[in-house]
């Protein structure tokens, strides 16, 4: 049985959107290494794709996601050609989030120390697809949620 995994894009009610920057030296998924991607994660087994992304979110932001509004938006397919495994991506938009609220999680809970390989970005679909360091499937889905919105990709 193929892989899942639960993505989301975080959508903030000033119409801009929160990924994560990976370091070159994030070390769990080094095919995200240096890129900047989803939040999310993989989909257990018996688990759905919207409660894995739930948990996820909770794991790596403290994000209690149960209060927004998601939406799925599509599920895209990494190959281990393009992307380095073979994959099937839901991804969700959750709405209604605050960028000021959006901390990343301690690297070692306990210290109080953030993982210094990853960082939250934050910009407008535009200027987010405007980066050379999108994965592919974050690039994809940023164009799907530009054209579903009605929104110009140019600024």
């Amino acid at each position: 049985m193929k892989e899942s995994g639960a993505h989301a894009l975080l959508a903030s009610s000033a119409g801009t959107v929160l990924l994560v920057a990976k370091g070159a030296a994030y070390g769990y998924d080094k095919n995200n290494a240096a890129k900047v991607t989803m939040f999310g994660g993989r989909v257990e087994s018996g688990e759905d794709p919207l409660a894995a992304l739930k948990r996820e979110l909770y794991e790596e932001l403290g994000l209690n996601a149960g209060d927004k509004t998601i939406g799925k938006l599509n599920v895209y397919e990494k190959t281990k050609e393009q992307d380095g495994s073979d994959v099937d991506v839901h991804v969700f938009v959750v709405q209604g989030i605050d960028p000021q609220t959006v901390v990343l999680r301690e690297e070692d809970p306990g210290t109080g120390i953030p993982d210094v390989n990853e960082a939250v970005i934050e910009g407008t679909p535009a200027e987010l697809l405007a980066r050379p360091d999108l994965t592919r499937i974050t690039r994809l889905a940023l164009e799907d949620l530009v054209r579903e919105a009605g929104l110009k990709i140019s600024p």
